[in-house]
Parts: structure tokens; C-alpha cells; sequence
């Protein structure tokens, strides 16, 4: 193996390390984690109530584009404007330690010019302290020329190629990890426009299972405890779910009853688009937690917005043309559900489930995916009135509350001993490293390999850089709101 195929090995690793966090905190995150999961539920719910209940009903593009819009004032007032009251404050405090470092460098230059006046003065010092004075003096040179040579490197002009490299540089990153988010999102309200809800997250399930696999070969992490029972038993709940609403749907058809039906090819083609978003969204979680490091959730939220906005409006434009009469046309009760979704669940969700994968990994945050679909079913309830019927929905429903409830009570009470504290070991890299080189030899070995292999080439090019020294807008560093 390569020494930047292990190096590359080494530093994933040590970035997808979670923090060592107190019992109550990590119940805390879990809590958050349980929340975010169940919100991110009522997106496919909103998506389709705005695309199969108003009259008329929204075009896809511009529904994207409508909730990017009207999400920015919540981006602003989330993001920008605490960053730059963050930034202000930084930059005040920069202020000071230069002033106390000029300060002190003037002070060691009186206290050199002393110790070579008294070193001439006097010829009855020891020798000893004349070593020390020399000491002195050379050190106080040493910081005299670090600081001029600072002031100089600060003072060159940079051209404008220059400053348009280093900012290409310094939103590559953000931009990639955003693009996959914004890619998510629009497949995931194409899948909902196509087939049902209830399809789109049963399609979602096999996240945990690609999130696992994926963090066990790429990222060497260890396995969570309970994490295959509590997946196989979650998904099987969900099956029964999605069971139980086919046999409603088939005996409300045999009854003459008109219910709600899609063709053979919509349905095929929201199957795919969902399984399409559980592909996205496995490489989005793990670049998160490799990348935290590297951007902070609020670079991620903005790259993901302007990607949006400068990307999807022309596509909108071109192929669904300038009318916005459905905008116009809405009802209360439909503007309430349009803006709800794109601050509720688009911005502040988005921001949260970053924080919570960040915070606890994403091998824990993947397992609560199933409450995404508990979700759907409450948002189908009340949202758009379709109310499960068949006795085996409710069974699947109650069996993946019972199963996430107990999980949650298992984590909270062993938090710190099932988090992943540390990633494997040198030798253990070394030798499983012909693993993960000749996984990424092959083609098509899954979407989120395939998806990931860039940011994380990326992150080693970065790292490279500044010579393994941290930035100083980390992750952890971002105001947490």
C-alpha cells in the first residue's frame, strides 16, 4: 500500500473521531437526534401536499426554488448574522494580542539593550550570567525578527488571481459537501411527486445499512452496539407498514372505493429516485463527519443555498418556464405549509442534523432514521387526511416506536462506552489498508464510495497544505444555535 493511500487512511480516521461527551449531553444529542429524525419525516409529507394538493399544483423545480427563497431571511438570521457578530469579535480580540505581542517585543528590546550595556559595563560578571544575557538577547532578537517578518508578509499586496485561487480553494470543500445536500433534496421531492411517502422512506430504511457498511470499510470505525438488532427490527416494522397500506389500498379497490393510485411506471420511478436519495444521503452523513474538521455547518448551509439558487433557478426557468401562477393562487392554509417546510424543516433541521451527526457520528444518527417514516405516517395523518385503516400498519408503527424508545433508553444509560472514542490503531490501518485500495479500484462499488472518494481527497489536499495544523473555523468552533 501506497504511503498516501495510508496517510489518506489515517487522517479520515482520525477526523471521523466524536468527541468524548458527558451522559447527560449525549442524552441530550440523542434527544436532538430523535427530533431532527422525526421532522426530516414531514419533508417528503410537505414536498407532496404542495405537489398534489393545491390547485394548481407546484412544478417541482420551482418548488425547490420557492423554498430556497423564502428559507434565506432564516439563513440570515441563523448564520450570517451571528457569524459576523462572531467574526467582529474575533477580529477584536486579534487586535489585542497583537498590541499586547508589539508591547512585549518593545519590552524585550529595553530589557536587550540593558543586558548589553551591563554585559560592557561589567567585567567582574560571572559566566554564568553572561550565558544567560546572551540567552536573552538572542531569544528577544529572535522574536523581534519573526514579528518584522510577519508585518512584511502581511503588507504584500496579493493580486486578484491569487485571491481568486485561495477562495476557490477555501469553498471547494463546502461547495462539494453542499452540492450533494442540494442533489439530495431535489431527487427526494421528485421521489415524492411519483409514488407515496410511505415508499419514499421504506426506500430510506437502507441508509443505516450503507451509512454502517460504509463507516466500517472507509472509515475503520468500530460498530455500535446493538446496531444490526436494532436495524433489522426498525426495518421489519417498517415493512409491516408498508404491507399494511398496500393490502388497504388493494381492499378499497376491490370494494369500488377510489383511493389514491400511481401507475407501474411512477412507481418504478420514485423507487428509484428514493433509493437514488438513500445513496446521496449515505455520502453526505459521512462527509459531514469526516469534513468537520475541515468546514463549519453554517459554510456547508450557505454553499448548499447558493448552489440552489444558481444552479436549479436557470433549470427552473428553462424547462418549467416563468409562470408562478400556483404561487398566487395558494391558500392559507397551503402558504403555511410552504413556509414552514422551507424554515422548520429546510433550514433549521438541516442545521441540526449536521450538528448531531458531528456530535455523536454517523453511525448512531443513521439508526433513528427509521423515525423518519413514523413521521411520514403522522404528517400523512394530519397533513393530507389519510388515516392507515389496515391493522398491520399500526403493528409496524408501534413496533419501530417500541424499538427506537428502548435503543434510546439503552444509549442514554451506556452513552460514553458505546460512543466511538478512538479510531483503529496504525498497525491495524497498515494492515487493512489493501482493503479500502482495492475497494476503491473497482467501479460501482456502492454511491456512496463513489461519492465520497472526492471530498476525501480533497480533505487530504487540504490537510497536506497547512502542514497538519487545525484551522481555525472548526466545527467545534461554530456557534451552536
Amino acid at each position: 500500500m501506497s504511503g498516501r493511500k495510508e496517510q489518506l487512511i489515517r487522517t479520515l480516521s482520525s477526523r471521523a473521531e466524536t468527541a468524548p461527551l458527558s451522559k447527560p449531553m449525549f442524552a441530550a444529542w440523542l434527544v436532538a437526534v430523535v427530533f431532527v429524525q422525526f421532522v426530516w419525516g414531514l419533508w417528503a409529507v410537505c414536498t407532496r401536499y404542495m405537489q398534489t394538493r393545491p390547485n394548481p399544483v407546484a412544478p417541482t423545480l420551482q418548488l425547490l426554488v420557492v423554498l430556497n427563497i423564502i428559507a434565506w431571511p432564516s439563513v440570515v438570521a441563523l448564520v450570517y448574522l451571528p457569524n459576523c457578530t462572531m467574526r467582529r469579535l474575533q477580529q477584536r480580540q486579534q487586535r489585542r494580542q497583537q498590541q499586547q505581542q508589539q508591547a512585549a517585543a518593545g519590552g524585550c528590546a529595553a530589557d536587550q539593550d540593558d543586558a548589553y550595556v551591563f554585559t560592557a559595563s561589567s567585567s567582574s560578571r560571572s559566566g554564568s550570567n553572561e550565558q544567560q544575557d546572551a540567552e536573552l538577547g538572542e531569544a528577544c532578537k529572535q522574536q523581534q525578527q519573526q514579528q518584522q517578518q510577519q508585518e512584511k508578509e502581511d503588507e504584500l499586496p496579493q493580486g486578484w488571481r491569487q485571491r481568486a485561487v485561495a477562495f476557490a480553494r477555501a469553498q471547494a470543500l463546502p461547495s462539494a459537501i453542499g452540492g450533494i445536500a442540494c442533489l439530495y433534496n431535489l431527487v427526494n421531492i421528485y421521489a415524492t411527486k411519483f409514488t407515496t411517502s410511505y415508499l419514499v422512506q421504506l426506500m430510506f430504511m437502507f441508509t443505516p445499512l450503507l451509512v454502517a457498511i460504509s463507516s466500517s470499510l472507509l472509515l475503520r470505525q468500530p460498530k455500535a452496539p446493538g446496531v444490526y438488532l436494532t436495524l433489522l427490527v426498525a426495518i421489519g416494522g417498517s415493512a409491516m407498514v408498508i404491507a399494511g397500506k398496500w393490502l388497504e389500498d388493494a381492499s378499497a379497490q376491490a370494494s369500488g372505493v377510489a383511493t389514491e393510485k400511481t401507475s407501474a411506471v411512477n412507481l418504478a420511478i420514485g423507487l428509484l429516485l428514493s433509493f437514488a436519495c438513500t445513496l446521496l444521503m449515505t455520502a453526505y452523513m459521512l462527509a459531514l463527519q469526516v469534513s468537520r474538521s475541515l468546514v463549519t455547518n453554517d459554510q456547508v448551509l450557505m454553499a448548499n443555498r447558493k448552489i440552489t439558487l444558481l444552479v436549479f433557478v436557470p433549470l427552473a426557468l428553462g424547462i418549467e418556464g416563468t409562470e408562478f401562477a400556483w404561487l398566487w393562487a395558494l391558500k392559507p392554509m397551503d402558504i403555511g405549509v410552504l413556509v414552514g417546510s422551507a424554515i422548520v424543516i429546510y433550514t433549521g433541521a438541516n442545521l441540526l442534523l449536521q450538528m448531531t451527526t458531528r456530535s455523536v457520528g454517523a453511525n448512531l444518527v443513521s439508526v433513528f432514521i427509521s423515525l423518519r417514516l413514523v413521521g411520514s405516517i403522522v404528517g400523512e395523518i394530519v397533513l393530507l387526511k389519510d388515516t392507515p385503516q389496515h391493522w398491520l400498519t399500526w403493528l409496524g408503527f408501534g413496533c419501530v416506536i417500541v424499538t427506537m424508545t428502548a435503543f434510546l433508553c439503552y444509549q442514554q444509560r451506556f452513552g460514553r462506552q458505546h460512543l466511538p472514542t478512538k479510531g483503529a490503531s496504525d498497525a491495524d490501518l497498515a494492515a487493512n489498508g489493501a482493503d479500502l485500495a482495492a475497494a476503491s479500484a473497482v467501479d460501482g462499488v456502492s454511491g456512496a464510495a463513489a461519492a465520497a472518494s472526492p471530498l476525501q481527497a480533497m480533505a487530504v489536499q487540504q490537510c497536506d497544505s497547512s502542514h497538519g495544523s487545525k484551522p481555525a473555523a472548526t466545527a467545534d468552533s461554530a456557534p451552536r444555535m
